[in-house]
């Protein structure tokens, strides 16, 4: 139908151009109407006469040129059916080691591990980096850093927006991780404990916000860990307990939801057991290197852009030094979210290691020149941590809804395996799922609490879940992706 509006368009901007070059130069005139005597402001169409005239318009359109190339473009334009709006958006999700926050041990002390210092050099690293959520580890397992970290680095120049997740140190241990987020653009619905060995790991169950004509929202799992440090046979054994631990973890999880692992991995090498048990289904993984750089990563040139441990030479009394030659910290995820045209996509060439630009191999970044970043960026990363933040991109897309179509109820739905599954029903219900454009695929009655309903096959795409209690009470609706 679009086709047609734009067709018609372009016949009365034809006829009005025409009208204007009438008198400057009649010999170049088309008139697609000469056989046409309609009433005042009318179009005639389905006449053998409006054909007529068409076809005496395009004959003459191919023997003068004359606004040829306007006519075609716009019917290409138009060759597909209208696609339903939509809202694109961008997620930055940065992670950083901040080496000892707040936590003064070994050689680790006042004046080598300031906290004031680091507060004012962090502040300049989040101003350029701009994230809308930030993962951090080895902060001191104090709940106060938390807050402080709010209040003093993110929560500034006007900024009222950013909160933490619930600080997280029961296994006892001197160092814990934090997550933090903007409000006005991700929530926090839920987190968990993951009881791995040496530190705890943290799952997070974010929610894009919706914003005015969004239709509920789109969910995304953040885990973020410390895997245990060292290049022993026993810190290596130490990882593929933590890595099984999680992996256990997972299998209870519907992982279709789409899930980013990130954190300080401290592995060298993606040949690792434990590494292999990241991304490697045979041996249980759920998670893909978006930026699929396998390889020897510890001292090799070859991976010079993507090693963030560490940025100084010198250990500062309280860094590990050596210069950048380790790609300790990373991001991985579950395939689904590098799937195109889904609501929420990993840019993997987006990836980037802040301060990094793949030139200072083995040395300090701030040597010679580091345009990678502006100047007192790089010096700022080069006091405050040995290692360098990293920095991913997601891709928000949802299609819009009038608001007035959406009525909020108790009910919720969600997706297992083996379903989809509704709650808040307080008897039987009409569950009707359809296309966005109003195509029913499935009709059916949920007659208990948390029944799972199967779902069509079909390709993966929006749709929308009617619930109308037999009861008669008020019905909802609810925005779901389904990927079979």
């Amino acid at each position: 139908m679009l086709q047609v509006y734009v067709f018609l368009l372009a016949i009365i901007g034809f006829r009005n151009t025409q009208e204007t070059l009438r008198a400057q130069k009649p010999m170049y005139l088309c008139n697609p109407f000469t056989n046409l005597q309609p009433a005042a402001g009318q179009l005639i169409l389905h006449t053998r006469a409006f054909w007529a005239s068409l076809y005496s318009m395009v004959k003459c359109l191919l023997t003068q040129r004359t606004l040829l190339l306007v006519f075609v473009f716009l019917l290409s334009i138009c060759k597909s059916p209208v696609a339903l709006a939509q809202s694109v958006d961008t997620l930055r999700l940065m992670h950083y080691n901040l080496t000892n926050y707040g936590h003064n041990a070994f050689s680790c002390n006042a004046t080598t591990n300031n906290i004031a210092k680091k507060d004012s050099l962090l502040r300049i690293i989040l101003a350029h980096a701009q994230p809308d959520m930030l993962g951090v580890n080895e902060v001191k397992s104090l709940a106060a850093y938390a807050q402080r970290i709010v209040q003093l680095n993110l929560n500034i120049n006007g900024a009222t927006t950013w909160a933490a997740a619930t600080p997280n140190f029961t296994r006892g241990s001197d160092l814990m991780n934090l997550f933090f987020y903007n409000s006005a653009k991700v929530g926090l619905k839920e987190q968990f404990t993951i009881n791995s060995s040496v530190r705890l790991m943290d799952h997070y169950r974010m929610y894009v916000m919706p914003k005015p004509g969004q239709a509920d929202t789109t969910f995304f799992n953040v885990i973020l860990s410390h895997l245990k440090a060292g290049n022993t046979s026993q810190d290596r054994a130490v990882r593929e307990g933590q890595i099984n631990t999680l992996n256990t973890y997972l299998s209870t999880k519907d992982t279709a939801e789409g899930f980013i692992y990130q954190g300080d991995f401290n592995v060298y090498n993606s040949a690792e057991v434990n590494y292999q048990m990241v991304v490697n289904s045979a041996q249980g993984g759920r998670f893909i290197d978006p930026i699929s750089r396998p390889g020897v990563w510890t001292n090799n040139p070859a991976f010079a852009d993507v090693h963030t441990q560490c940025p100084s030479v010198p250990t500062g009394g309280c860094f590990s030094g050596g210069g950048l030659d380790d790609r300790f910290d990373q991001q991985v995820v579950t395939r689904g979210l590098l799937a195109p045209g889904r609501p929420l996509q990993y840019v993997g060439s987006a990836f980037r290691v802040i301060g990094n630009d793949g030139r200072h191999f083995n040395q300090d970044i701030t040597n010679g020149t580091n345009t990678s970043a502006p100047p007192n960026v790089i010096n700022a990363l080069w006091s405050l941590s040995d290692h360098l933040p990293i920095q991913g991109k997601l891709l928000v897309t949802t299609p819009l809804t009038s608001t007035a179509t959406l009525s909020k109820t108790a009910h919720s739905v969600w997706l297992g395996p083996d379903g989809l599954h509704i709650q808040g029903l307080q008897g039987p219900a009409l569950v009707r799922i359809s296309t966005l454009t109003g195509t029913t695929l499935l009709q059916t009655t949920s007659s208990t609490e948390n029944t799972a309903v199967v779902l069509p096959q079909v390709s993966a795409q929006w749709m929308l879940v009617t619930l109308q209690p037999v009861s008669g009470s008020k019905p909802s609706q609810h925005r779901v992706w389904i990927s079979n």
